[in-house]
């Protein structure tokens, strides 16, 4: 006979909520659940690595838009950038150009991450509620140091298309339930080189057992064998195809969001094996396997406009799943859903500054702190608040003015008179020439 505690722990084997599983660590980037020393640190350094991808990406043709993330003004002609906060006090510009950039981009990547994050739990859940089941399935190809990224991704894409038409593996995805999947683009660099490779998270019509797992791991890494191989490839080893699943209801939830991190924070993950993720890249220090620069240039131009996180036709419909599609755009709407209560309008002449002077991040640091320890929602007296800010950072400007020096500002008086704008710029720099001593 079973006591108390053995039949209410059989009785309650139900499958809990996604978002109830989900763990601080787990959570996006992108809403910061710790304290804002913590957020102020990651954000710090997305703002720093994607500075030192813009020096990397310089003369790079068609990268004008990763260029002129959170640097140029939206409304061209037309100047009007400001500073808001969420309920949390935590700010962000609004304003700005957006480069929309899953792969490349520090600062819109995790956005864009969090946002196919949420979706894909939000699909998980309604799929766990009707006793679906999952697989994470990972694909890999053999690759050496010599090998060229571009040739990698290409060579991939042919193999899992002839993987997908071959009808013995259309006959494995019908016996095994297969409703659809997300798929997630990853990419590292090693000892080994590059090292590109895919996740799917595949929709289940009811959940698969062990036996099966190991069967279907076996009988798919035979097929992707051989059609990577037709397409040019070595043949992959037994690590090749890698089919994780979750059979028991009191964990797939957990699974289900661990395998959403896995799937849309792919870009940004550490590694087991020592190697690196493509954001690692942008740093100045030394690498043994190779210039930080070219590797990095070389990832961009071969994943700009390669789908970072696809979902199967019909499956954002089947969970009613209503996301922008664009990224640029699907991330401006992510900032005035999130961010609404305006803090300060910012002026030209002092945006020009804290961009030459790297002060982005800087000033969004600065605005959260100033807010809070003056108690204020919004910034009322403009001047103050940014003479502060230039006075506590003037040993910054000041270093970097040191290793380039300032050109001497020149202008002429007559144009204050033709152009009252001019005349008000001028006046300003003058201000701030007596804050920075130019």
């Amino acid at each position: 006979m079973l006591n108390s505690r053995q039949s209410r722990k059989n009785t309650n084997k139900q499958f809990k909520p996604v978002y109830t599983a989900t763990t601080a660590i787990l959570e996006g980037s992108a809403k910061p659940l710790g304290n804002i020393a913590e957020f102020q640190a990651k954000r710090n350094k997305q703002f720093k690595q994607q500075q030192v991808g813009k020096k990397f990406l310089k003369g790079v043709k068609k990268s004008h838009r990763f260029h002129n993330c959170l640097s140029a003004s939206r409304d061209k002609g037309y100047f009007n950038i400001s500073i808001y906060s969420n309920a949390d006090q935590f700010c962000t510009y609004k304003g700005l150009q957006t480069c929309g950039s899953r792969s490349a981009c520090t600062c819109c990547s995790p956005r864009l991450a969090e946002i196919s994050r949420k979706d894909v739990l939000n699909a998980s859940n309604q799929h766990l509620s009707n006793n679906g089941g999952f697989a994470l399935v990972t694909f890999t190809i053999p690759h050496k140091l010599s090998d060229k990224l571009q040739w990698l991704i290409d060579k991939g894409t042919d193999a899992r298309n002839k993987f997908n038409e071959m009808g013995a593996v259309k006959k494995i995805y019908k016996e095994m339930g297969r409703i659809g999947y997300v798929r997630a683009f990853e990419n590292k660099h090693g000892a080994n080189g590059w090292h590109p490779h895919q996740h799917f998270l595949f929709y289940l019509e009811k959940p698969i057992d062990e036996f099966y797992r190991i069967s279907l791991q076996q009988r798919l890494l035979f097929y992707w064998q051989k059609a990577c191989v037709k397409v040019g490839l070595s043949k992959p080893n037994e690590h090749g195809v890698d089919v994780l699943s979750c059979t028991d209801p009191l964990k797939a939830s957990a699974y289900v969001v661990k395998d959403a991190f896995e799937v849309t924070y792919s870009n940004t993950k550490g590694s087991k094996t020592g190697s690196i993720n493509p954001f690692d890249l942008l740093s100045d220090e030394a690498y043994e396997f190779g210039s930080r620069k070219e590797l990095f240039k070389e990832y961009y131009k071969a994943t700009k406009g390669v789908a970072m996180v696809y979902w199967s036709r019909g499956l954002k419909a089947r969970f009613g799943i209503n996301t922008i599609d664009d990224d640029e755009q699907a991330i401006d709407t992510y900032n005035e859903a999130e961010y609404t209560i305006p803090v300060v309008s910012l002026d030209i002449l002092d945006w020009g500054l804290v961009k030459k002077y790297e002060l982005r991040c800087d000033l969004l640091e600065f605005t959260e702190d100033y807010i809070q320890s003056k108690d204020l929602i919004s910034i009322k007296n403009y001047d103050e608040y940014i003479n502060t800010f230039f006075k506590v950072y003037k040993i910054n400007i000041d270093e970097k003015r040191m290793l380039e020096p300032e050109p001497q500002y020149i202008y002429n008086p007559v144009d204050e008179v033709l152009d009252p704008y001019l005349s008000y710029l001028c006046f300003k720099h003058k201000e701030r020439q007596k804050i920075l001593k130019y």
